[in-house]
C-alpha cells in the first residue's frame, strides 16, 4: 500500500519523496518506478525498521539533511496476525512495536522540524478493525485502536499549541489487492463472502483518502465499500462470514 500512496503523492505533485521500509532491494526498485514514471522527482530510499526509535532518528535525520524539510509524513508500516489471543503471547511485542511505537516514534521524529516551520501533515494509516470487534485480530486490533485514539490526541494537542501541524488517521476495511488480508493462502470462496459480507477496499482507494485527507484537512476517514455501523457490539459483524473466515485463517 505504501507504493501505492507514494505514487499518488508523486501524480499530486509531489517532488521529493523519502520511502522507507525493509527490504533495501524493493526500496530502490520503486524509487527507480517513480523517478522514471515522474521525471524531475527526487527520491530517497532508505531502509529502516520503524520499531527501533535510533533507526527512526537516523532516517529523518537524514531526510531533512537531504531535503531540508519534511512537510508531509504517511505512517504506513504495518504488521498483523490472525491467530487466537491464548496463542499469540509471543507475538504481541512485535505488532505493538510496529503498528503503534513505530508510528509514535516516526512522528516524534519528524515533529520538531514541522513545528519549527509552522506546518506539516501527518497521516497515520490505522484500520476498520479499530471501529468493530474481530475476534482472533485482537492484537492487531488493540494496536490500531492505539493509532486512533492517539492520532485524534495528537491532532487536538497540536491545535491548542497553534503549531500548524494536523494530524489524520486513515482507517481501511480489508484491503482486497494487496495489505495484510492478502497475504493468507485462504483466498477462496469464504474469503469472498467475507469481503461482501464486512465490505473491503482496494490500494487505490486508500491512497486516494491519503490524498483527500491531506488536501481537505480530514481527521478521520473509513475507505471501505460497504457503509457499517462502525460499533464494537455488533455481533452481525464478527458473527457472519468475515468472522468465520478469520477464525479459518487463525486455525490454517
Amino acid at each position: 500500500m505504501g507504493v501505492t500512496i507514494a505514487h499518488r503523492l508523486a501524480d499530486e505533485g509531489v517532488t521529493k519523496i523519502a520511502l522507507a521500509a525493509l527490504g533495501r532491494d524493493k526500496l530502490e526498485e520503486v524509487a527507480a518506478d517513480i523517478r522514471q514514471k515522474h521525471p524531475g522527482t527526487t527520491v530517497l530510499a532508505m531502509e529502516t525498521d520503524v520499531s527501533d526509535l535510533s533507526a527512526c532518528e537516523l532516517l529523518v535525520d537524514k531526510v531533512l539533511k537531504h531535503f531540508g524539510c519534511c512537510d508531509i509524513l504517511v505512517n504506513n508500516a504495518g504488521i498483523g496476525l490472525l491467530s487466537a489471543f491464548a496463542a499469540s503471547s509471543r507475538k504481541i511485542d512485535a505488532i505493538i512495536d510496529v503498528n503503534l511505537k513505530g508510528t509514535m516514534y516516526m512522528a516524534a521524529c519528524v515533529l520538531p522540524s514541522m513545528v519549527q516551520v509552522g506546518q506539516g501533515h501527518i497521516v497515520n494509516i490505522g484500520s476498520i478493525s479499530a471501529k468493530r470487534l474481530e475476534p482472533y485480530n485482537t492484537i492487531y486490533m488493540a494496536s490500531k485502536c492505539g493509532v486512533v485514539a492517539w492520532s485524534h490526541g495528537l491532532r487536538a494537542e497540536m491545535q491548542a499549541q497553534k503549531t500548524g501541524v494536523t494530524v489524520h488517521v486513515v482507517n481501511p476495511g480489508i484491503v482486497r489487492d494487496g495489505g495484510l488480508a492478502s497475504k493468507h493462502a485462504l483466498q477462496g470462496p469464504l474469503f469472498t463472502e467475507a469481503l461482501e459480507d464486512a465490505g473491503s477496499t482496494t490500494m487505490s482507494e486508500v491512497a486516494d483518502a491519503v490524498i483527500s485527507a491531506i488536501k481537505y484537512d480530514i481527521p478521520d476517514t473509513v475507505v471501505n465499500s460497504k457503509d457499517m455501523k462502525l460499533q464494537t457490539g455488533w455481533p452481525e459483524y464478527w458473527q457472519g462470514p468475515c468472522g468465520k473466515w478469520f477464525k479459518a485463517v487463525a486455525e490454517s
